[in-house]
């Protein structure tokens, strides 16, 4: 029995093809807890009047799948600034074993953009974490929408500001556990100018430091939004009025929030033939993930 609150229909879980995809039973198994962690998050943002819209491949896939993308295995939703800070507060407290609320805050010694939450009685391990003292339960992704400037000039100066911190903390994260040639002139000259950029043994005021500097144009007089916090780019830039309304619409057996300019902002992410099924199934954002619904990470990695 798979760890979740969350009722899924037996017959969910039935291998099928969508879009000449086929769809494993394994699949339909991460799906599930990754449905549960949806619910439980769209719960709280219920019940403390949180705004979120789903985002990236999950909007792509509510729009036109009805759910998701069948080769896709994440979810992803955004939150407008101050309803992610208002999260950020409430979030230790309100998402209870099994449900763990993965921040820089919460775990001190790793380092992610982002907020995550995770599902502590599975393993969903991103290759790139393998060594990585973190949470390694199955997630789901919770960006931020910030104002920026609607000149792209400014954007790129902005850009440059946030790049730069999110570059050094992750080169001192990777030294952190990569632990060789600690000795190495190289090594040394790189922990030094890290401590310029990054707390020493904790990322927690690094990610404030990081949040400050994504919601530097919060509340000004912009009619651009962007999705700061990764992979800030053109194509995650829209008009603010496409995020001023919003519209519910089924999400395989969960109802979620869209944001009512969808078709604007799937335009300028994936181009305007963003309905078509592509010929080849790209791959997903996270590149190889260990995936085990039945066992916690810690069974795994001690």
């Amino acid at each position: 029995m798979l760890p979740i609150k969350l009722k899924i229909p037996d017959n969910f879980f039935n291998e099928e093809v969508r879009c000449g995809y086929n769809i494993s039973r394994q699949m339909k198994e991460i799906w599930a807890v990754e449905l549960d962690l949806l619910d439980q998050f769209i719960r709280v943002c219920e019940e403390y009047k949180l705004k979120y819209f789903v985002m990236g491949g999950t909007l792509l896939g509510t729009i036109r799948h009805k759910g998701f993308i069948p080769w896709d295995d994440d979810i992803d939703v955004i939150m407008p600034r101050n309803d992610y800070n208002k999260l950020l507060q409430i979030g230790p407290k309100v998402f209870q074993h099994p449900y763990f609320f993965s921040t820089p805050e919460t775990e001190h010694k790793f380092w992610r953009s982002h907020i995550q939450i995770r599902n502590s009685e599975t393993t969903g391990s991103i290759q790139s974490d393998e060594n990585r003292n973190n949470n390694k339960g199955i997630f789901i992704d919770v960006f931020v929408l910030d104002d920026v400037p609607n000149d792209s000039v400014k954007r790129a100066v902005h850009r440059k500001k946030i790049s730069k911190i999110y570059r050094w903390v992750s080169i001192d994260m990777d030294l952190e556990y990569r632990k060789k040639n600690l000795k190495s002139i190289k090594y040394i000259i790189l922990k030094i100018i890290t401590k310029l950029f990054v707390n020493a043994g904790s990322y927690s005021k690094t990610f404030q430091k990081f949040n400050k500097a994504c919601a530097l144009y919060s509340g000004n007089e912009s009619h651009t939004v962007a999705h700061t916090a990764l992979s800030y780019r053109e194509a995650v830039v829209w008009d603010k009025n496409d995020f001023t309304d919003s519209q519910i619409m089924p999400f395989e057996m969960l109802n979620v929030t869209v944001p009512a300019g969808y078709k604007s902002v799937l335009t300028k992410h994936y181009g305007e033939n963003y309905m078509e099924i592509p010929k080849e199934y790209p791959k997903t954002a996270h590149g190889e993930v260990f995936f085990d619904v039945n066992k916690p990470f810690t069974f795994y990695y001690k």
